[in-house]
């Protein structure tokens, strides 16, 4: 069998690829990415057939990153052979294409509102930062909202730099890329840097359970951080 699990939404196929592998008994688990992978090697495990029944499982992350991908070189899988090719980002309809033929194909997206929400994070904007939290808390688990906003202040910091800057012009699009060297503006480096620290501290207190949930850290953190009008 082959399946693909593809989306930005990261959080929730990492957990649909961990409830996979615990659905059967595997004897075997191996994990490739496009940066180690060998076609020529995998293609023969693939339809390796071993003298003695042996359930395994081969899962290879951002397969379509890899160039030099075609979908004959999986024309041959072992029945007893599960493949799961893992993507963090949302691919084309013409690669979906490609497995929907053979396999079966899993979308995982970010609710949209998310993206609202980290966007009106800035000084001077409580009020519509504060109400885009209130409806996403509704639609979203706080865990995943707190890894995002993570995930978005570490760009933010990286846009504010020369090197971060270098850096993000190789990994986004000039839209995303324009976006984040705005919103970073606001602030300043330090404030971000500052902003990162309390997330950690978010991070260390929910885990050691000095607070009793994750979602009103994420107010206090949204409020104190667009209370204020100025970036300094």
């Amino acid at each position: 069998m082959i399946l693909l699990l593809h989306g930005d939404d990261i959080v929730k196929s990492r957990q649909y690829l961990q409830d996979f592998k615990k659905s059967e008994k595997f004897d075997e688990i191996k994990v490739y990415s496009s940066n180690d992978i060998n076609l020529t090697d995998l293609t023969n495990q693939l339809a390796n057939q071993s003298l003695i029944a042996c359930k395994r499982l081969i899962i290879i992350e951002n397969l379509f990153k890899n160039t030099s991908f075609e979908l004959k070189n999986f024309k041959i899988i072992d029945q007893d052979v599960d493949l799961v090719i893992w993507e963090d980002r949302l691919l084309a309809p013409t690669k979906i294409k490609q497995i929907e033929k053979v396999g079966k194909v899993y979308q995982f997206k970010i609710e949209p509102l998310i993206f609202k929400y980290l966007d009106a994070i800035y000084p001077g904007n409580v009020k519509n930062s504060l109400e885009l939290l209130k409806i996403l808390i509704k639609k979203e688990d706080g865990q995943f909202i707190f890894a995002m906003l993570i995930r978005h202040f570490r760009t933010l910091f990286l846009a504010s730099t020369p090197s971060g800057l270098d850096s993000l012009k190789r990994q986004l699009a000039d839209w995303q890329l324009s976006k984040f060297v705005f919103q970073s503006k606001k602030f300043n480096t330090d404030k971000i840097k500052k902003s990162l620290e309390l997330l950690l501290d978010i991070d260390i207190k929910v885990k050691s359970g000095s607070v009793s949930g994750i979602d009103q850290e994420l107010v206090d953190f949204t409020y104190r951080l667009t209370k204020t009008s100025s970036n300094r």
